[in-house]
């Protein structure tokens, strides 16, 4: 009789520690999601780090992965004289895609400022149907600063009709 009282106290002993890892192992608070997670989440508002997931494996040893590239800009042009973007380009991330698609009947034209320093990278146009891949490595191969930027785009008193976005990346090849 003395068998039957240890093994229930035993089996209750085992099973203890069980449910108290499947209760943390299931809870919603953040702070109990590690690198162990069967379902890692991307942290919001934190561009630039990425917890690993199917889609976004990391380095397989759950840790924490910069990415490579970070999307500056999106932008519609529709129906606007002029427009005027602001981003900013974080410190470590110099290069630069912009993209312009004018599908207006008026040509597009758009000036790149960095803010602080008031430097004029680009001035370019974009005529009418046609689009625009701008890369700051062919201008500026080691990067342009960091910071706050501006771009303004006017159409020369017409409405504008297209999209615009910037990327930045670390490396020349996380624009290309």
């Amino acid at each position: 009789m003395k068998k039957v009282p240890f093994l229930a106290i035993l089996s209750l002993a085992l099973a203890l520690p069980l449910t108290t890892s499947v209760s943390n192992a299931t809870s919603t608070d953040q702070s109990t999601v590690g690198s162990n997670a069967s379902n890692p989440i991307i942290i919001p508002n934190n561009p630039g780090t990425l917890i690993p997931s199917p889609s976004h494996p990391g380095n397989g040893d759950g840790s924490i992965t910069p990415q490579k590239s970070q999307d500056a800009f999106t932008t519609n042009l529709g129906n606007n004289k002029n427009a005027t973007v602001n981003f900013v380009v974080a410190q470590g991330y110099g290069h630069l895609k912009l993209k312009v698609v004018n599908t207006g009947s008026s040509t597009i034209t758009f000036s790149l400022q960095h803010i602080s320093t008031g430097k004029v990278f680009i001035t370019k146009t974009v005529g009418s149907g046609n689009s625009l891949d701008w890369y700051s490595d062919l201008s500026f191969p080691n990067g342009i600063y960091s910071g706050d930027y501006v771009i303004q785009f006017r159409a020369g008193g017409d409405l504008m009709n297209g999209k615009a976005y910037g990327i930045t990346g670390q490396q020349i090849s996380d624009i290309r």
